[in-house]
């Protein structure tokens, strides 16, 4: 008898924990999102968010971003002309980055120093010095995708 109670209990505590797992969810920090200087004279864009419930699972949190950036990246063919690269970073939702929630605006703080520990990715392109209409994706490794804008519309998107 006490075994199968010991049987439900730890059933229900199962059920239970797999009931309060939460969907994550994506924070977008839009004073964080600009455009701006990026090394040397090179100008470039760049957007940050915050993960909220991340998944633990690495190969699972890894398709969750690429999904979000596939359906959320900027329309690179109507970035300004100056624009040479383009930056898409995630951090996992902490009280550390939760700070650029409500104190976006202070730009003393810097995300990427002061919370590197919750730093969860990025995915990087940059613009083709011969043809301004190209972007290539130079980050992170194993991602193959080339933008090719055509009369400012995507033409082909090749992502891999």
């Amino acid at each position: 008898m006490k075994t199968i109670q010991l049987l439900f209990m730890l059933t229900g505590l199962v059920l239970f924990s797999s009931c309060t797992k939460k969907t994550p969810k994506f924070i977008y920090l839009d004073k964080l999102s600009e455009k701006a200087l990026f090394s040397g004279n090179t100008y470039g864009y760049s957007e940050v968010f915050l993960v909220e419930n991340p998944p633990e699972d690495k190969a699972i949190r890894d398709s969750l971003k690429l999904n979000y950036f596939m359906k959320n990246r900027i329309d690179f063919c109507a970035l300004d002309g100056d624009i040479q690269e383009y930056v898409m970073s995630f951090y996992e939702k902490t009280s550390c980055t939760s700070y650029y929630m409500d104190n976006e605006e202070d730009k003393r703080h810097l995300i990427a120093e002061d919370c590197e520990d919750y730093y969860m990715g990025m995915f990087y392109y940059e613009r083709s010095k011969e043809n301004p209409d190209i972007w290539t994706c130079t980050y992170p490794e194993g991602i193959i995708d080339t933008v090719y804008c055509v009369s400012q519309q995507v033409e082909l998107d090749t992502i891999r």
